[in-house]
């Protein structure tokens, strides 16, 4: 199955008939995604048809927080639960780039029952095989990865391997870098679960400007060869 960004209420209406089957919500594209805001999650949730997960990350930057940006997380996690969310999408690190597990667990432990998505924080962390473990036992359903590289399709090898770390605990999401054009060199029977932003950016007539830096659409025809590909192409392991 393919889960595509959304950051906007017209995203989502966009996406139900592309062949995506779930849909990332989140917001500020530039900064990599941050927490959506309560009216977007809220109405998004009532609006699509498929499931979605919301972002949970307070800030742009690095995955170490502290105490009041845990707390911003906790509400956020509370509100998207509220509001029918199917789950949350958020990662924790410590300084040396280590997986906060406390925090995750506490984080987990408040979604329940809903899935969590540890994000591509894993990326950074220094030890990737203690990552996948600690973020198994605290409760994870899936973790997104680019298999610590700049794109999946460089980060493949690593993604297979953390398949075979995993032993079917839990579930390994290739993302960044896939789109028409890259998903044959990406799937793999490994992979169940795939992720694209299908998104470009584009600037409307006559906004031209120094100020405007331009707005994101979802672009349906990569989404759409995308989602058929890997229908038409899946063979289970």
């Amino acid at each position: 199955m393919l889960e595509v960004i959304a950051t906007q209420l017209s995203h989502v209406h966009a996406i139900q008939n592309s062949g995506a089957a779930r849909i990332e919500l989140c917001s500020a594209m530039g900064a990599d995604g941050l927490t959506p805001s309560a009216g977007l999650v809220e109405l998004a949730i009532a609006h699509s048809q498929l499931p979605i997960m919301v972002m949970i990350r307070p800030r742009e930057g690095d995955f170490v927080y502290d105490a009041k940006e845990i707390e911003v997380m906790k509400s956020d996690i509370v509100w998207a639960k509220k509001s029918g969310a199917a789950g949350v999408v958020l990662g924790v690190l410590n300084n040396d780039q280590t997986v906060d597990t406390q925090t995750l667990k506490e984080l987990v432990q408040l979604a329940y029952p809903m899935d969590v998505t540890f994000h591509r924080a894993f990326d950074v962390c220094i030890e990737p095989q203690q990552a996948l473990e600690d973020i198994i036992a605290a409760g994870c359903t899936r973790i997104l990865s680019s298999g610590q590289e700049r794109n999946c399709i460089e980060g493949k090898k690593m993604l297979l391997q953390m398949v075979e770390w995993a032993k079917d605990r839990i579930i390994i999401m290739p993302g960044a870098g896939i789109n028409p054009d890259t998903i044959d060199q990406v799937q793999d029977a490994a992979f169940p679960e795939y992720h694209m932003s299908g998104l470009q950016k584009f600037v409307p007539e006559g906004k031209q400007s120094e100020f405007f830096g331009g707005q994101y659409q979802s672009n349906l025809d990569k989404i759409k060869r995308t989602a058929e590909f890997i229908r038409e192409n899946h063979i289970s392991a």
